[in-house]
């Protein structure tokens, strides 16, 4: 699990960017949820690499859930 933890950026983009191919070739975007979901993977992935966010899995989540938060409430009105 260490090995797999070592390049944590590189594993959230990859996992955001499958989350994204799931939610278009199987859903159409039509889970908003999902969408949301992959585009905070990776953008929390970019954060990391960056170093705005700290390299962890806790802080992680945590932003991963924020900007899922975030992006969900700024798409939902113009979807609404």
């Amino acid at each position: 699990m260490s090995n797999l933890l070592e390049d944590l950026p590189s594993l959230m983009i990859l996992i955001g960017a499958a989350l994204l191919l799931i939610e278009a070739l199987a859903f159409g975007f039509s889970l908003v949820i999902l969408a949301a979901l992959g585009f905070a993977t990776i953008t929390t992935g970019l954060l990391i690499k960056f170093g705005f966010v700290r390299e962890s899995v806790d802080a992680a989540l945590i932003s991963t859930i924020i900007v899922t938060v975030g992006s969900v409430l700024l798409a939902w009105k113009p979807l609404k």
